[in-house]
């Protein structure tokens, strides 16, 4: 019989749904920046965040990403997501 410990392994590295992470970083970007951002400009994939949006607003985010990250992160630590790139 195999034990729980490596039946509870699998779960060790769930990581919150995308919708999540988004919804969450369009919130740090109106608090931070002062705009609402649509989250279906969003996308994330392993670890990266893709932003679509149009080219001075991209810049804006942009400019300021490693303090957006940071706040990101921090709201994120709690339930285990780690955002370590933008583009």
């Amino acid at each position: 019989m195999r034990s729980i410990g490596l039946f509870l392994n699998r779960f060790k590295n769930i990581t919150p749904p995308k919708r999540f992470i988004c919804a969450e970083f369009c919130d740090v970007v109106k608090n931070e920046m002062g705009f609402k951002l649509d989250d279906g400009l969003i996308d994330v994939r392993g670890g990266v965040l893709y932003i679509s949006a149009t080219g001075p607003l991209k810049h804006a985010i942009y400019s300021r990403r490693h303090d957006l990250l940071k706040e990101l992160n921090k709201r994120l630590e709690s339930v285990g997501g780690d955002i370590h790139e933008m583009r």
